[in-house]
């Protein structure tokens, strides 16, 4: 891919995501649109005789993506942290390839900040280990199936009360073992794909069931 001229340079600066070309023999900053310079907080001095390493908050990331980039000649969607001029670090995704600049062999790198979806994960992710960590205290039996009633987690009293673990259920059909009729079992089946948040009241047998 070649990327010279005026025509590149006015397409690159109306887009408004980070990009950046870096030469390859010794990685100097050739380029930076001015969406670049915003989300990494330099100013155009500080891109001045600049190294595209500097860019990021793990050097490990950049050798992986070089050796990726060796590899197969482009890298299409990679998270890694970067680091801005200020030294605070952000989370994006990262697609680079080979291109000619100038000509000079060099690398176009795309960045796109995803750092609010990473800070929601993080937070679903928190509220996930609170919740378990309550339902791992409650002392009531609590299972969770998936909508065709495979079994996908059994909190600690469920292990208790049975005598079994968490691996255990897995090996066999839960369902079918508490609700051996099969009209009935299909439906318990239909009331948990039904995700109506309603509590309902079924009849179990947990004496039938048996660990293989």
């Amino acid at each position: 891919m070649k990327a010279n001229g005026e025509k590149f340079r006015v397409i690159s600066e109306a887009i408004p995501i980070p990009l950046i070309i870096s030469r390859v023999s010794d990685g100097l900053i050739l380029y930076a649109n001015p969406e670049l310079i915003k989300t990494f907080k330099f100013s155009p001095k500080d891109l001045i005789n600049r190294k595209f390493l500097d860019l990021y908050h793990k050097l490990d990331d950049l050798e992986f993506l070089l050796e990726a980039l060796n590899q197969h000649g482009f890298i299409h969607n990679y998270e890694l942290q970067l680091q801005r001029g200020d030294g605070t670090c952000f989370w994006a995704i990262a697609s680079l390839q080979y291109l000619i600049f100038n000509n000079e062999a060099a690398i176009l790198t795309v960045f796109y900040d995803i750092t609010k979806r990473k800070i929601l994960e993080t937070k679903l992710q928190e509220q996930n280990d609170f919740l378990q960590r309550v339902f791992e205290s409650i002392p009531l039996m609590i299972a969770l199936f998936d909508t065709n009633g495979k079994l996908q987690w059994v909190n600690q009293e469920w292990e208790r009360v049975l005598g079994c673990k968490f691996q255990d259920f897995q090996a066999g059909d839960l369902l079918e073992a508490l609700y051996p009729n099969p009209e009935y079992r299909q439906y318990v089946i239909n009331f948990i794909q039904s995700a109506q948040r309603n509590w309902g009241d079924f009849k179990r047998m947990f004496e039938k069931f048996q660990v293989e």
